[in-house]
């Protein structure tokens, strides 16, 4: 085949047959567009090397021939393009970006980008690997990139140079059972800066179910990526779009606009909650894409009505049931998610219902029949959507009717009781010397019958029992080894006569310790040394001992044991401090030695002595010293493989001056150079490769290591010893040179996997994998395919706390990398005698560690934030800005902002942007509505650290007023009888609205018109302030038609109207007579009872014959004035009369409405019915029936060597009683854990703060319960006289008093014990709290690892008593799903 290059005129551009036309531009390599040509090999001309090359367009671009041209027939060409290249006798055959087409099969083409700072090793793609072999084919770009065998595609070199060149093609052979083929890569160099990233790792958006099509998703206001702005940006959908349920509006322009996500179809809400979806950003031109994960949130509507798990119900019953006993349980379910409320559809005389459980209950003695009783039920969203209503059959039958085989207690509704099988808890309390003698016995265990034998359920490290029941020590006791609680806990079984099963009983040993651990000095470095200044005057500190005693009670003091100074020093015996005493001058360069020691004052030893360390040298220099290194003498270990400038140990010294140290290094005979040290660091690196078995080489290197100060400052030296081991020389082979951890914080656990290295061995016999750890810490394991592992630490690792930490002290940020030395071994199989020969490979590790994230995230101007937002404001308005403040570095300092739930608050009323701080509206408020004035908000500031630390800032948002609402009249029409000879100014009657808004917006003015005659008008006026109607001349009609108007005085003003019709009656007609127009103001407590009087009220009829008469309970339009039924009437005779007793229907709420003004009507039964009215004002009371709620739990950090007093975080808890002391909020610590040690709390303010100095290595966590009560006695059910309502929380722990305990709650105060549900709590009104009678019934659980809290209860009822061992009923609470199920493994306790 043959090539021909020539210059074509436009007009000559046509594409021949048999011909193929490709037009090449100047910045187009081959590897760009040989892809896509026909079938056959050719030869064609590289642009960038000036070479001919033969390829074979059928499969790929190999190169297997060169043709060199000559350099100026190279130049001639280039002039020449753009070219037109035509290739003869080759069927034309037009490609594309995505394949080869060759052999009746495609080639497929992988597009990836990499970053052009790429280090080797970095990983760019990883291709799907199903056991095949790898390889790449050479062209002139794959000597720049390697593949791994598990398809892992990598830089082998800087690539840097290739940014922003064309792509790079790749092709990867596949070797597999089932035959060869090749892939195609492309690869494109692009600058970081140019690379697609999102803005954000995550986004987050909602739109409300049942939305039409193409509505847009809500909160996606920062989603777009960034890239060259230059290049069009494509967005698609990776994953999660399943149904095609979202679609993605493409950006004009790609200039950091966001996108806009709409809906493609209408979404159900209770289909899919949640669509969890993956977008990507791609930059066409460069196939440089990012992914990004978006959570798009289905809010809710209420869409779906309440349905009963059955249309009908069936329950039996015995005649002689106890009263307020459970019949049954119905249920019904809201697709919704809403909690449904029961009700009968008529009162029942027998059975009622409670609204919230749907248990149903006897109230009065039934008969021997089947009742029949309707049911329905509702949500309590809004508006509320309601059932249909289903039925539920009670059958009431006597059990001396019942034949002895019919009688079934299977449908029994309380369960068996059963017989207790666990013994009351034995606690003792010992010394820990008590328990000092193996074989001692302590004491016996108490017998109910002579013959009971006793065994332990578990093995216990301290004590054994025998079958006497003798508790004797089984290896001495050691206060320091137990655990926190400082007890030996353990189980027995107990077995005698008229046992059937073994009953178990704890026994508890209380231990305390005894002062018999000696203290010892922490000073490092040792010997200890310091420094005094010539001139230094009395009382100057030169050096500080310190000491430390794991007793509990220790108390150390210490001493000046033997002075070689002549008294020239003194030692503080609290603090250690040393100090100089006299005036007169230290001699330069003289040496005064002190004999030093510690005492625990509270230890004493055998000779009656106090407990002290060793006498200690300490060697104080007058004027200057030489440096002092951390050891006395180094050594060091490494394998004779070891990598060259690799770190072989670091050496620090400390300077007295403070100045800057340069080390050297020089070998003691043989080794020179072999290897060097870092000037600045310490750091002995490997200078040349090393050989074991060289015999000029030696087996052990003898090296000094000089410490200078700069500016002519001292100098010292420290021997260091540095040992070569033999390694086979067939080593295994590590897949990479060296490997890469990042993001390690500096305090890293001991046996955290910090990254995964891999080596093979080239031998065909495979290994038995072996993987141990030699370093200071616990062996760390890891799991190599055949090999064995060990990671050789250069560095000290506190074996107590696993941090690594530098020598000179904690790791810096300016000295965040360290490199370490992986080793694998084999099993040393290696010929055929059986001998073993250990062959062994090093890789370098290099671990970059980050900062400890020790300061968490303050809003330092919390305080003043008093943020108002006008009612009515659109969803989104801006509230405020709220700004915390990290003081750490990186990650660590960056702050992520999000909402903290209110308490019992439903959804969430405000957004944070995470990044800004700003607070918007996430919903309109309604003043007047549920919102109320003033809306509590908690921002909470979350640092990136791991783990994150918190702050919080709480403060309220004041809803100002607009006139958004009417004025509403308490009636839909008035009509009133008057009588026609009424005199002129008489009331006849009066009017009232009301209008919800505040100050003028609800301030309302009365009119009177006459729409229908103008000269009714004549006869009437109205009180523009009270709203009554008087008369203003004689009545001389029948009837007259009126129309009175309420107006408010806010702005734009708004107006209601209402008829008023009047009837003249007959003169000799009277209306009813109350005994007093006016009742009240009548105050009642807010936690009046359903059913209750509140008031009785009487009317006389006015009709001397007649004195029958109703009354009526007006519905206003307002809950005030009785809209919703709070109240109701109940008509009654006494000795002639008709009272009208007014009752409460519903539980009242102090801090929801205060009072009530209530209109209650009366009629007479005469001819002409002529009525009266009365108002009845009603004030509640507020009573202590609100618990305090935690805002919000943190787990907190302190700092260790902090000194007391120093604070730790604030707590704070909401009391919405109503009124002080009501809702007064104090804090406690408790004593429990004994938090109370170490932490004091503000009473008032909720303001944690330290006791004690911590010191982490002897302690690193503390929990910490803090109890908030209330300013006055609980006014609760089942509480005790004068007691507060109180709430527990801690870390991790939270428990509850008040009226009842949740049960959630009380498992979560402690998981492992062992609980019985034994009763329910029974409720007659639908007040939630009030329980009015709690029978403990029989009782057969036995469950074991259920799913959730729901799953615990039983299924009848969500009502539960929590009965601990050795202690009476607790507490009952009915639990509430908002507060969310977790899930609990819990024994419930055998059947007793």
């Amino acid at each position: 085949m043959a090539i021909l290059l020539k210059k074509v005129s436009p007009a000559t551009r046509r594409p021949a047959q048999q011909q193929h036309v490709i037009e090449l531009s100047r910045n187009h390599s081959l590897s760009r567009w040989i892809g896509g040509l026909c079938c056959g090999p050719t030869s064609v001309f590289c642009q960038k090397d000036y070479r001919l090359i033969q390829v074979d367009t059928c499969k790929y671009p190999n190169i297997t021939s060169h043709l060199p041209l000559p350099r100026e027939s190279a130049g001639g060409i280039m002039k020449t393009l753009p070219l037109l290249l035509l290739l003869f006798v080759c069927p034309l055959t037009l490609g594309s970006d995505l394949a080869f087409k060759g052999h009746g099969s495609d080639i497929p083409v992988l597009r990836v980008s990499v970053p052009h700072d790429a280090y080797p090793g970095y990983s760019i793609t990883r291709l799907n690997y199903r056991g095949q072999a790898f390889s790449l084919l050479e062209n002139e770009f794959s000597c720049l990139f390697a593949i791994l065998s598990d398809g892992l595609l990598m830089p082998t070199g800087d690539i840097s140079h290739l940014a922003d060149s064309p792509p790079l093609t790749l092709v990867v052979k596949e070797d597999s059972v089932n035959g060869t083929k090749e892939q195609m890569v492309v690869v494109h160099v692009v600058d970081r800066n140019r690379l697609v990233r999102f803005t954000q790792d995550a986004y987050s958006g909602s739109v409300y179910e049942n939305e039409p099509v193409g509505t847009v998703i809500e909160g996606l206001d920062r989603l777009f990526a960034t890239s060259d702005p230059h290049h069009p940006m494509v967005y698609t959908f990776v994953s999660g779009n399943e149904g095609d349920a979202f679609s993605i509006v493409q950006p004009v322009t790609n200039l950091s606009t966001p996108i806009l996500v709409r809906t493609n179809k209408i979404l159900d809400r209770e289909e899919q909650e949640v669509y969890d979806l993956v977008i990507r950003a791609t930059d066409v031109e460069e196939a440089n894409s990012a992914d990004a994960t978006l959570t798009i949130t289905v809010d809710n509507l209420n869409d779906n009505a309440p349905v009963p798990d059955r249309t009908v119900y069936e329950f039996r019953i015995p005649e002689d049931l106890e009263l307020y006993s459970i019949v049954g349980n119905v249920s019904a379910f809201d697709a919704d998610g809403d909690k449904p409320v029961y009700h009968l559809v008529s009162r029942h005389p027998v059975f009622a219902i409670i609204p919230k459980t749907g248990q149903i209950l006897l109230i009065a003695t039934p008969e021997l029949k089947t009742y029949k009783l309707s049911v329905r039920t509702q949500d309590t969203a809004k508006p509320p959507r309601v059932s249909a209503p289903f039925s539920v059959y009670v059958e009431v039958y006597s059990e001396e009717l019942l034949p002895e085989e019919e009688a079934d207690l299977s449908n029994e509704i309380v369960p068996v009781r059963q017989k207790r099988s666990v013994r009351p808890t034995k606690s003792y309390e010992y010394k820990e010397t008590d328990g000092s003698k193996p074989g001692k016995v302590m004491f016996q265990l108490d017998k109910k019958h002579p013959q009971e034998s006793y065994k332990m359920e578990g093995p216990v490290k301290w004590v054994e029992v025998d079958s006497s029941g003798d508790v004797k020590v089984k290896e001495p006791w050691d206060y320091e080894q137990l655990g926190k609680e400082k007890t030996i806990d353990f189980w027995v079984f107990v077995t005698g006569p008229n046992i059937n099963d073994p009953e178990r009983q704890r026994v508890i040993i209380h231990l305390k310790d005894v002062n018999d651990e000696p203290p010892y000095f922490i000073n490092r470095p040792l010997p200890m040394q310091a420094v005094v200044q010539l001139n230094a005057p009395p009382g100057t500190p030169v050096f500080k001992l310190q000491a430390r005693d794991p007793d509990t009670d220790h108390n150390i003091h210490y001493f000046l044991v033997r002075d070689r100074t002549g008294g020239r020093f003194e030692v503080d015996e609290r603090s250690g401090e040393v100090r100089t005493l006299g005036s007169d001058p230290f001699m330069l360069d003289k040496e005064y030695v002190l004999y030093v020691k510690a005492e625990d004052h509270n230890g004493m030893t055998e000779d009656r002595q106090h407990q002290s360390t060793g006498e200690e040298r300490l060697s104080i220099m007058g004027g200057k010293r030489p440096p002092q290194f951390y050891m006395q003498k180094y050594e060091a270990t490494i394998p004779e493989n070891q990598r060259k400038d690799s770190d072989i140990i670091e050496v620090k010294a400390k300077s007295f001056a403070d100045r800057e140290i340069r080390y050297t290094l020089r070998a003691q005979g043989k080794g020179a150079g072999t290897f060097n040290i870092g000037p600045t660091t310490g750091v002995v690196k490997l200078a040349k490769d090393l050989d074991y078995e060289d015999l000029r080489q030696p087996k052990s290197y003898s090296l000094i290591v000089t410490a200078t100060e700069d500016s002519g400052g001292f100098s010292t030296s420290v021997e260091l010893t540095i040992k070569v081991t033999d390694v086979n020389d067939n080593a295994p082979r590590f897949e990479l040179p060296d490997y890469q951890a990042h993001n390690v914080d500096e305090d890293v656990a001991v046996g955290t996997s910090i990254l995964q290295v891999s080596a093979s061995e080239r031998r065909t016999r495979t290994t038995n994998p072996r993987n141990s750890a030699r370093t200071y810490t616990p062996r760390m394991w890891m799991k190599m395919r055949g090999l064995t592992l060990w990671l050789q630490l250069l560095w000290p690792i506190e074996e107590r706390t696993g941090v690594i930490r530098l020598i000179s002290g904690h790791i810096q940020l300016d000295k965040d990398k360290y490199e370490l030395n992986v080793t694998a071994r084999d099993d040393g199989a290696c010929c055929k005698n059986g001998a073993l020969t250990t062959h062994t490979s090093t890789a370098l590790v290099v671990v970059f560690i980050t900062d400890v994230n020790d300061n968490k995230p303050l809003f330092e101007e919390c305080a003043t934030y008093a943020p108002q937002v006008e009612e009515g404001a659109p969803s989104g308005t801006m509230v405020i800005k709220v700004k915390a403040v990290d003081n750490d570095k990186g990650h660590n300092g960056q702050v992520r902002y999000s909402i903290v739930q209110q308490p019992n608050q439903k959804g969430t009323k405000f957004i944070v942007d995470e990044i800004t701080g700003d607070i918007r509206t996430n919903k309109v408020f309604d003043r007047e509505g549920d919102d109320g004035r003033f809306v509590s908000v908690t921002v909470k500031a979350t640092d990136r650290g791991n783990p994150p630390l918190e702050g919080v800032c709480s403060f309220k948002v004041e809803i100002t007023d607009i006139n958004d609402n009417p004025p509403l009249f308490d009636r839909q029409e008035y009509r009133e009888n008057v009588k026609q000879d009424t005199p002129k100014g008489t009331n006849i009657l009066r009017v009232s609205a009301s209008d919800e808004d505040a100050d003028n917006n609800g301030a309302i003015v009365y009119n009177l018109t006459a729409p229908y005659d103008p000269t009714d008008l004549d006869y009437f006026e109205i009180n523009p302030d009270s709203g009554w109607i008087s008369l203003k001349k004689a009545l001389d009609r029948d009837q007259y038609h009126l129309r009175a108007i309420a107006l408010d005085k806010g702005l734009p003003q708004h107006r209601a109207t209402v008829e008023v019709i009047i009837d003249v009656v007959d003169r000799a007609n009277n209306p009813p007579i109350w005994d007093q127009p006016v009742y009240g103001p009548i105050f009642i407590k807010e936690n009046y009872m359903v059913g209750q009087v509140v008031a009785s009220i009487k009317a006389r009829s006015g009709i001397p014959d007649n004195p029958t008469v109703f009354y009526t309970l007006m519905k206003g339009s307002t809950e005030q004035t009785n809209k919703k039924d709070t109240f109701y009437l109940d008509q009654r005779n006494m000795n002639g009369d008709t009272w009208a007793d007014i009752q409460v229907n519903y539980p009242l709420d102090y801090e929801r409405i205060q009072q009530y003004n209530l209109t209650v009507r009366v009629e007479n039964n005469g001819i002409q019915q002529l009525a009266s009215e009365a108002t009845v004002y009603i004030v509640l009371e507020d009573v202590n029936d609100e618990i305090p709620l935690f805002i919000e739990r943190e787990q907190e950090t302190v700092l260790e060597g902090m000194p007391p007093n120093t604070k730790v975080t604030q707590v704070q808890a909401v009391d919405k009683d109503g009124t002080y002391p009501n809702n007064k909020v104090y804090y406690a610590i408790e004593s429990k854990d004994h938090g109370d040690k170490f932490f004091s709390i503000d009473r008032e303010t909720g303001e944690i703060y330290t006791r004690v100095e911590f010191d982490r290595e002897e302690k690193q966590a503390y929990a910490i319960l803090v109890r908030a009560e209330d300013g006055a006695a609980s006014d609760r059910p089942n509480m005790k006289p004068g007691e507060p309502n109180s709430v527990t929380t801690g870390f991790g722990r939270s428990a509850a008093s008040g009226a009842m305990m949740d049960f959630v709650e009380a498992l979560r105060l402690n998981p492992s014990l062992w609980f019985c549900l034994l009763g329910r709590c029974l409720q007659r009104t639908t007040q939630e709290g009030t329980c009015l009678d709690t029978r403990i019934k029989r009782c057969k659980i036995e469950l074991e690892d259920l799913g959730t809290i729901g799953k615990l209860l039983v299924p009848e009822t969500k009502i539960g008593a929590v009965i601990y061992p050795m202690m009476g009923p607790k507490d009952l609470s009915a639990h509430d799903p908002s507060r969310g199920l977790r899930e609990y493994a819990i024994r419930f306790c055998p059947p007793f």
